[in-house]
């Protein structure tokens, strides 16, 4: 239903495993991005989380945005106890800046230093109500995240996330990459992702 204005992308969708009032629980995180996208350090970059559950398999949708803008590459995944994780990637600021700056992207002929964070939002209602954000990793400039000392060579790194959670034990999982040279790094919770231990890299210094 958006307009001519907006585009909808980069979506993921998950699958409530243990709903015993309704076993077709879905919800699809996604990102609304405005129409043309043009990065000239002005014009915005993507407009809000997305979210759209169903109680129905699948075969009706009810909106269900989180609660957090300026977001793109959405993550979904439920837990064994049914709660609902979900998130994106939230740019903070883009400067048009020299190519060759230190963590900058080359988009057409211009370069830009992007920086922001990766949230992780919480649900027990399948999507409807969230939890506060979480930032789990990112840019220095937003909160001093704890990268394990000699683990990689993190820079703006909130790129690509992903999450997981571990059927068996409910721990999640969270993964982002710096956005410039694309290494991962990953990090876990234990508490129902309330906070988060070391981020350490998964990727070789190469």
């Amino acid at each position: 239903g958006n307009g001519s204005n907006l585009t909808m992308g980069e979506p993921e969708i998950a699958v409530n495993p243990v709903n015993p009032v309704n076993p077709d629980q879905l919800y699809v995180d996604g990102a609304i991005f405005p129409v043309p996208l043009v990065f000239n350090g002005t014009s915005p970059v993507p407009d809000t989380c997305g979210g759209w559950a169903s109680g129905s398999g699948g075969s009706s949708w009810q909106p269900a945005p989180l609660p957090v803008t300026v977001c793109e590459d959405g993550e979904a995944v439920f837990g064994p106890d049914g709660t609902l994780y979900a998130g994106g990637d939230v740019a903070t600021s883009a400067t048009v800046v020299p190519c060759g700056t230190p963590g900058a992207i080359q988009v057409g002929p211009a370069c830009i230093l992007v920086q922001g964070y990766d949230p992780i939002l919480r649900s027990t209602d399948g999507g409807h109500t969230w939890s506060a954000p979480v930032k789990v990793m990112g840019s220095p400039s937003v909160a001093p995240f704890p990268f394990a000392p000699g683990s990689g060579n993190p820079v703006n790194t909130f790129d690509r996330p992903w999450i997981a959670v571990d059927q068996s034990t409910n721990t999640v999982y969270a993964i982002g990459h710096n956005i410039a040279d694309h290494e991962g790094f990953v990090t876990a919770s234990t508490n129902q992702a309330r906070s988060f231990g070391p981020i350490y890299a998964i990727d070789s210094p190469a």
